[in-house]
């Protein structure tokens, strides 16, 4: 948000579906979040609507790829004043989406490297940009030191260096990335063809980076379907919680956040670490067997 310019009171538009962390580096330079719905195809940005949203403070747009279904920065760039700069959150959809290091001049992407990633350092993440803005950005990681080895502390800065730890762990990851890849590919292969054959209507991510195969049940049944996974000990996860019906965001809502609140009703993402064994998910599908025979 500092490297693109966002100061007090400037607006920067974001999906009112993602993780917290979108709306939260907004409010981290006091400036203000403003939400827009999501497409209910794709589960990301509807680009439609930011047109209407656009106002003289507008300073940028986060796009996110959610579930790592790649959103449609190009679309977006072709219709938006070079003035604002995109933000492309990668986070779910790194390393395996090329195009979304083709960006403009003043354009970002944020990658992560959490502990539930196809790629790991347990913490930590990166950032692409232009080189001018990445220099800064290099700074203001390291508490404000422009001269690496000095105490001498140029602008505000703060404490988000990756460890040399953890850095050493996202190399080991590194040097597995095809073998992770194709892991995550088998799983998410065996997922696609259960549900097709079983759970016809309802979508899902199977197209897109296999981070958490993530299916959306149209007839809303993901709350009961969830807790009875749970009684047989099979974690999921629930679909992101609108940004509008958190307590401290809601004082942002102006619109029409439909598509976010059946989204957040319907979707549910299951276990897709790589080190998942066929038995279990064999374990998985009879337990989805159960649910649908008795529902």
């Amino acid at each position: 948000m500092i490297a693109a310019g966002v100061q007090q009171d400037d607006e920067v538009i974001i999906p009112n579906f993602a993780y917290a962390a979108v709306a939260n580096s907004i409010l981290y330079c006091h400036a203000i979040p403003v939400l827009v719905d999501v497409d209910y195809d794709t589960w990301n940005l509807d680009v439609n609507l930011v047109s209407e949203v656009i106002s003289e403070r507008t300073k940028a747009i986060i796009l996110v790829d959610n579930y790592g279904r790649e959103a449609n920065y190009s679309s977006l760039r072709s219709s938006l004043d070079t003035n604002i700069t995109i933000i492309r959150d990668a986070c779910e959809s790194f390393p395996f989406v090329n195009s979304q290091y083709h960006l403009t001049a003043n354009d970002f992407v944020t990658n992560s490297f959490y502990a539930n990633k196809i790629i790991t350092s347990g913490e930590g993440g990166a950032i692409f940009g232009p080189e001018e803005k990445m220099q800064l950005v290099s700074v203001l990681r390291n508490q404000g030191v422009e001269n690496a080895g000095t105490f001498q502390h140029s602008v505000l800065g703060y404490n988000y260096r990756i460890s040399n730890l953890h850095a050493a762990i996202f190399n080991s990851q590194w040097m597995k990335l095809e073998t992770l890849y194709a892991k995550r590919r088998s799983i998410f292969a065996s997922y696609a063809n259960f549900f097709s054959k079983h759970f016809p209507n309802a979508k899902n991510n199977a197209d897109s980076t296999p981070w958490l195969f993530t299916v959306q049940f149209k007839q809303d049944p993901a709350l009961v379907l969830r807790e009875f996974l749970k009684a047989k000990l099979i974690e999921t996860r629930p679909g992101f919680t609108p940004f509008h019906q958190y307590s401290y965001l809601g004082k942002y809502c102006k619109g029409d956040y439909s598509v976010s609140c059946e989204l957040s009703r319907q979707i549910v993402s299951f276990p897709t670490f790589p080190d998942l064994e066929d038995d279990e998910m064999d374990y998985i599908f009879k337990s989805l067997m159960k649910f649908r025979n008795e529902a």
